[in-house]
């Protein structure tokens, strides 16, 4: 008797809700987000968590933006 075990799927990233910063790395970033192991493009990486998203360099640009906003506010 076999048993099949469905794989789990992960919710898929949602673009206007992610943050992520700049680790000097193309193609990769630190994810900013709480809770990112419920991502499907988080990868675990020493105390972090590094994001492999296929679009990360145009979250990379919208993180930047917000963090510029939120500078000017200050």
């Amino acid at each position: 008797m076999t048993k099949t075990i469905k794989a789990k799927e992960l919710p898929e990233c949602d673009l206007r809700d992610c943050r992520v910063s700049d680790v000097g790395v193309d193609q990769f970033a630190e994810c900013l987000m709480e809770g990112p192991n419920a991502c499907q493009h988080a990868l675990p990486f020493g105390y972090c968590f590094l994001c492999k998203h296929p679009q990360v360099n145009a979250m990379l640009e919208k993180s930047r933006a917000a963090g510029q906003s939120a500078a000017a506010l200050v």
